[in-house]
């Protein structure tokens, strides 16, 4: 392999991340891909051996690392590298439930959605999704537009599109859209 200037540092996190896709992911990308596996169940047992979402010894090295280790930076993307060469609608699940939804509270939630949406959404304790809506976005294709709406006392979702495309699994949906209130900043976030 060609190495691309990384730190001892940041080989032996790559090395360590690739070692345990290719041991515990792998075998089960047949099942996965099959739909008899969904991606989440992976997911949360690599979250919790590789020690992301909390105190973790990943997390804290990257907590206690020098700056110009940029493990900050290095990690997520190199996660997201490996995830990719082994399966990747793993890597995408992961990207929307933690990038996306979680991504998008941490940077535009009140802090009480921070508190209460965020660190579950981080540790994989809750799946997540996320919608861009504006009144009266969607597919033209109406066939594709079940009956469902998502209201809250701020905003309505008028796109149905994304009820059926979330479905059963998603615990947490942040939603950016346009709304009447301009004084409302942030994503408005649901418990489904």
């Amino acid at each position: 392999m060609k190495d691309l200037g990384f730190t001892e540092t940041q080989q032996a996190i790559r090395s360590t991340i690739r070692e345990y896709l290719e041991r515990e992911v792998e075998p089960l990308v047949a099942e996965m891909e099959a739909e008899r596996l969904l991606p989440y169940v992976p997911i949360r047992r690599m979250v919790a051996a590789l020690g992301f979402g909390g105190d973790g010894e990943l997390t804290q090295m990257i907590k206690d690392s020098p700056p110009e280790e940029m493990l900050k930076f290095f990690v997520p993307r190199i996660l997201s590298i490996e995830m990719s060469r082994i399966c990747a609608g793993m890597a995408l699940s992961h990207g929307a439930s933690l990038g996306l939804c979680a991504g998008n509270v941490l940077s535009k939630g009140t802090p009480e959605q921070k508190e209460r949406f965020a660190s579950p959404l981080l540790r994989f304790e809750k799946i997540g999704a996320w919608a861009l809506t504006e009144p009266q976005a969607g597919s033209s294709d109406h066939r594709s537009r079940p009956d469902t709406s998502l209201a809250c006392s701020r905003c309505r979702l008028a796109d149905r599109a994304p009820g059926r495309l979330i479905g059963r699994l998603v615990h947490e949906l942040a939603v950016a859209g346009r709304t009447e209130d301009t004084a409302h900043a942030g994503p408005t976030t649901h418990s489904a």
